[in-house]
């Protein structure tokens, strides 16, 4: 189990979404999860979150068909395992 779950709802975000990433992997505190989740992206967005997951297995990548951020936002929620949780936008950086 991570001690912090960052959830990133991501739609349409391929021109950001790699240094929001890039952002919360950076982090010193390295007990966390990151969990990507694509809300029906028509664009590479999805490719971008991939190739996070397959360097660093701390990333998760949940796709949902297009419903919205706040089904986004709950899907992420669902699959953390984290004892604090850490909600970001895809255009946000830390």
């Amino acid at each position: 189990m991570s001690k912090i779950s960052v959830i990133i709802p991501v739609y349409n975000a391929g021109n950001y979404v790699q240094q929001s990433i890039d952002s919360v992997l950076s982090q010193t505190h390295r007990d966390l999860e990151l969990i990507l989740v694509d809300d029906g992206s028509t664009d590479n967005t999805v490719a971008a979150c991939e190739m996070s997951r397959q360097k660093d297995p701390r990333v998760k990548v949940l796709t949902i068909p297009h419903s919205g951020e706040a089904q986004a936002l709950n899907t992420g929620l669902a699959a953390a395992n984290g004892d604090y949780l850490f909600f970001m936008s895809a255009l946000d950086w830390l």
